[in-house]
């Protein structure tokens, strides 16, 4: 089969979209996980390494992503608790980075955007990229910045829930605009990465929280107890 990132026909390999990693860091002792979709008409799963395409990407083509995986792991897992906390008269305002790269977290981003939007599972069906989905590519092979001049990210962490670990659920990514801007949100690790994929700059409400280079990382606080995503989840859950 057709390798969709090198164009060559190769024997294709189980390629992860969101890295095995958020998938195993979900999965803690159990010895699989239960997949609940948020569409309610779908059936519950179970899996012991998380969803992955066998129709995408060749294992070279597969390796190009594995360093954009393997920072996205040490930075958002193996280094969340060493997140400089912010707080103003008792209300947390979110976490600072001083120290990460943000070439590599970014890429680390779009790449599984541009895996999602490519891939033809079902848990990534809203995830279209059209006339983008090649410069993205461009970007991501070439290992080069568009300075968010079309594509630009915003990191969120979730609050702990009252269900132990609940917020870190992988939920199907979607789609959104804020301002008139288009945004594709997912949600992995405990954490809600926007990307935006619009031409028209960047929103008020995140003009300081897109990650920029040279400057630290401000992760935005996210109640997940409170949340839609709690809600659509919990609904999900209690209709099976």
């Amino acid at each position: 089969m057709f390798c969709k990132g090198c164009g060559e026909n190769k024997k294709l390999i189980k390629a992860h979209i969101i890295p095995k990693s958020f998938y195993m860091d979900l999965r803690a002792n159990a010895n699989h996980l239960n997949i609940v979709p948020s569409n309610v008409g779908e059936r519950q799963s179970r899996s012991n390494i998380g969803d992955y395409d066998t129709n995408i990407l060749c294992k070279d083509c597969d390796t190009i992503m594995e360093k954009y995986d393997d920072y996205g792991k040490k930075l958002l897992l193996d280094q969340r608790d060493s997140f400089i906390e912010h707080e103003r008269n008792g209300q947390l305002l979110g976490w600072e980075v001083h120290n990460f790269d943000y070439l590599k977290l970014k890429l680390f981003f779009l790449s599984i955007l541009w895996r999602a939007s490519i891939s033809s599972r079902p848990f990534f069906r809203r995830v279209s990229l059209a006339q983008y989905e090649d410069k993205l590519k461009e970007l991501i092979w070439n290992e080069q910045d568009d300075d968010n001049h079309t594509f630009g990210c915003v990191v969120a962490k979730f609050l702990p829930a009252n269900i132990e670990g609940v917020e870190k659920s992988i939920l199907d990514p979607d789609k959104t605009t804020l301002e008139g801007r288009n945004y594709y949100r997912f949600y992995f690790g405990g954490y809600n990465i926007w990307i935006r994929v619009d031409e028209r700059g960047v929103p008020a409400q995140f003009k300081h929280a897109e990650i920029k280079n040279g400057g630290s990382l401000k992760v935005v606080p996210r109640d997940f107890q409170e949340s839609k995503e709690f809600k659509m989840l919990e609904k999900s859950v209690k209709s099976r």
